[in-house]
Order: C-alpha cells, then sequence, then structure tokens
C-alpha cells in the first residue's frame, strides 16, 4: 500500500477543480441591487483561498498559480500604498488571459491600482467602483476599449462631462449612485442597450432623464429616490414608453408621481412603498393590458390593498410589508368570498407589525387559509389554489397583551399537518428578519 497521501496524487486537473470550489461563497445581494456586479471578489487574505490552498506544499502552490479561474475576481482594497504594490500586478498576470472582475473603492493606493488595472481594460466583465473621485478623467483611457464589460456600478459626484464607459458594446446592467455634485446630463453611457438598471439616489425627474434612453429595460430599481420636483412638475415631461420593462422597483420617501408618466405594458413584476398614493397607484394598474403577476407592496394600509384589488387578477405572488394592522375583518372577507379578488393567487407572503390578532380575526383566517388552499369551508369557489402561505408578526413583547400569539400559533398547529403536504410552503410565526 502506497504511503503517499491521496491529496498529493490527485492530478492537476481535478485538484484545481476542488480549489476553485474552495473560493469564498457569494455575497448576498445588495438590498438595494437585483445582482452582483461581482459575484465572488476575492480580498486575497491568507486565511482564504486562493492564497489560503497556494500555502500548503509546493505542488498546491504550483497548481494554484497556474488556474487563472481562482483569480479572475478580486477586491481591490488596499488600506495603504504598500500593500498595492505587487499584489496588482500579482493577480493581472496570474489571471491572464481570463476575463477580470473586481471592485474598486477608494484608498491611498488607488493611483497605483488604476495604473496596473487600466491597461488590462480589454478584459474587464464586471467591474464596481466604489470611490468617491471627483476626477471624471481618470478612466479616460478606457474610452473604447471596454469589449467584454457586461456589468458595471459606478459612484459619481462630478458635474463634469463622464464618457470613459460611453462605448461599451456588451454592457447589460448598470447601477448608479449619484453624488450630490452629479449632473445627469454629463452621464454618458450606452443606455440604450441596457437591460438591467439601479438608479439611487437620483430625484424623480433626473430618474425620468435617464429612463427615457432606456429602450431595451427588462429590469429597473429606483432606489431613494426624492421627489421634492413631482407633481405637476412631473406632469408636463412626455410619457415613457418601455416596451420590455417587465420588473420594476421604486423604494424612497418621496411619492408615485414617476410612475404616472411611465407606459409599461410588459410589466410583470413590481416592488414599491405606498405611501400615500394609493389612488395614483390605483390609476396606474387600471391602464389597458395590465397584467401583474408579481407585487410586493411597503407601507400599505389595508383600505390601500383593497382598492387595488380589482386591478390585480392576474396576479400569482402578493407580498406585504408594512407595520400597521393588516388582517382586519374586511380585508381576509373579500379575500374569502369574493371569487372576483385575486382568482390566479398562488403565493401569500405577509410581514405585519403591530400586534397579534384576536379570536374572530383568527377565525376569519382560519376560514381564508382554507378556502384558499384546499377550496373547502364556506368560500368562493376557485380554479387555483394557494400553493405557498407564509405569515409572520412582529409584535413587541408589551403588545402581547392586546391580541392573541397563543390563537395564532394553535391556527399553525391545526393547520399545518394538514396543508404542508399539499402545498409548497405553509408558515406562520413570529418575529422575522425578513423585513424588506
Amino acid at each position: 500500500m502506497s504511503d503517499e497521501v491521496p491529496a498529493l496524487v490527485l492530478p492537476t486537473e481535478i485538484l484545481a477543480y476542488i480549489f476553485t470550489i474552495c473560493l469564498p461563497p457569494p455575497p448576498d445581494p445588495h438590498p438595494f441591487r437585483r445582482f452582483n456586479v461581482v459575484n465572488t471578489p476575492s480580498a486575497f487574505r491568507p486565511s482564504e483561498a486562493p492564497l489560503l490552498v497556494a500555502g500548503v506544499c509546493r505542488r498546491w502552490r504550483n497548481v494554484a498559480l497556474s488556474t487563472p479561474h481562482l483569480w479572475v475576481c478580486g477586491c481591490l482594497d488596499f488600506h495603504n500604498k504598500r500593500d498595492a504594490e505587487g499584489v496588482v500586478s500579482s493577480w493581472l498576470s496570474r489571471s491572464l488571459p481570463y476575463p477580470l472582475s473586481f471592485t474598486l473603492k477608494d484608498h491611498v493606493g488607488l493611483p497605483q491600482v488604476l495604473k496596473e488595472t487600466i491597461p488590462h481594460c480589454e478584459r474587464w466583465t464586471a467591474v464596481e467602483i466604489l470611490i468617491s473621485h471627483r476626477d471624471p478623467f481618470a478612466f479616460n483611457e478606457v474610452r473604447g476599449r471596454l469589449l467584454c464589460l457586461t456589468k458595471l456600478s459606478l459612484y459619481l459626484d462630478s458635474s463634469d462631462t463622464f464618457d470613459s464607459f460611453a462605448e461599451a458594446p456588451l454592457l447589460q446592467q448598470v447601477h448608479i449612485t449619484g453624488g450630490i455634485n452629479l449632473d445627469t446630463v454629463s452621464i454618458l453611457l450606452p443606455w440604450h442597450q441596457l437591460t438591467t438598471l439601479t438608479c439611487e439616489l437620483f430625484d424623480d425627474v433626473e430618474c425620468l432623464e435617464i429612463l427615457r434612453q432606456c429602450a431595451a429595460l427588462v429590469d429597473c430599481s429606483l432606489i431613494s429616490y426624492d421627489a421634492t420636483r413631482s407633481g405637476e412638475t412631473i406632469l408636463s415631461h412626455p410619457p415613457i414608453l418601455l416596451r420590455r420593462l417587465r420588473s420594476l422597483k421604486l423604494e424612497g420617501e418621496g411619492n408615485l408621481d414617476v410612475i404616472r408618466l411611465l407606459e409599461l405594458p410588459s410589466l410583470r413584476v413590481l416592488r414599491l412603498e405606498v405611501n400615500n398614493d394609493v389612488e395614483i397607484l390605483a390609476r396606474f394598474m387600471d391602464r389597458p393590458h395590465f397584467q401583474l403577476e408579481s407585487l410586493c407592496l411597503s407601507m400599505v394600509e389595508p383600505q390601500q390593498l383593497l382598492l387595488c384589488l380589482p386591478f390585480l387578477t392576474s396576479l400569482v405572488t402578493l407580498e406585504v410589508r408594512t407595520y400597521e394592522e393588516f388582517l382586519t375583518e374586511e380585508l381576509l372577507l373579500r379575500l374569502t368570498h369574493d371569487p372576483a379578488v385575486l382568482p390566479n393567487l398562488r403565493t401569500l407572503d405577509i410581514d405585519v407589525g403591530l400586534q397579534y390578532p384576536h379570536g374572530p380575526a383568527i377565525n376569519s383566517l382560519r376560514e381564508m387559509i382554507l378556502s384558499r388552499c384546499l377550496g373547502s369551508g364556506s368560500g368562493a369557489a376557485r380554479n387555483v389554489c394557494l400553493e405557498t402561505f407564509r405569515l409572520v408578526f412582529r409584535a413587541d413583547d408589551e403588545e402581547e397583551e392586546d391580541g392573541d400569539p397563543h390563537g395564532l400559533m394553535a391556527l399553525t398547529a391545526e393547520l399545518g399537518p394538514i396543508l404542508e403536504p399539499r402545498m409548497v410552503d405553509f408558515k406562520i410565526s413570529a418575529g422575522s428578519d425578513r423585513w424588506v
């Protein structure tokens, strides 16, 4: 029997594959994003692959250094210039000839990092530039050379023209954050070819100016947008037709005036904060050919949802995130007995605050669940049954005495054994870490 350690006699190809699956896992997407710009950025720490496996023995080091896939993603975040020296050049040479993905943050070693990475810009495929850099000309040398770039995240804070990324034939996904000095007119990107766009910290008029150039958009998020110029100012602009847009997310403390100008015939997924703009939302939903399939509402009151229900006949998934006392008797009765209310609903996911329901509300909740999930009870006959039901309460401890948490748990104990074998997911619980 050989005394050799099996890991030391593995074929090089298998060993290299094992090393690649030892890389750090992808981070969770930023809550404001629909995608990670850089999926698995390595910080090149000795305690993590690829440096970790490269330090085991000479053979492992040789295999690691000769496996470019281990080095294609990096986080170029250095605390001092000395740390940056040598690391970037080694990373670039080890990753040859494969496309590069990296995050670039503001630090004292930034000029050196730019000096070494820009000559390789033809290999850039996903780039996240998280810097408070006020010089828009730092990336001038990459103009016209970004042949592989598909994903880009930028923070910009300058009124000067920024056109370094204006020519990128494969660029489709962009996350852009605006600083206080940014002028949207000065941002030159290939807007016409983008399919995924997130705009963060822009006002609503600036968002509209950008969207007007994005005819190919499929997925759009407007985050923390300011609506100080809304109302009649918004309505003075011509409508914007986005024929391909299927998913829209609006998150901000402003109102929903921005959707008044959007014509979205292909919209299927909508996520937004309602605040006090339910009438605007209802008018938006009342347009011809409105066929929404998934809706997530934050900060919505039950009466506001009731106003929207007539326009949601095609809805398959409904998510609600609110601190309001949401499960009112009127809402539960409509969901149970009105056959025209959400006739195609398959997923109902509710995360609510304030108090637990009282006995009568628990009984109404029970009837609604049985009617929607099993078609039993006195509820309306339906062709589509609920496949997923999640209800999470976030009541404070001092508020428990105002409701009936024990009754709610008893309901779970009663319905769980009946519904769990027949449904994709059934859950009623207290406390939540899924707040949106």
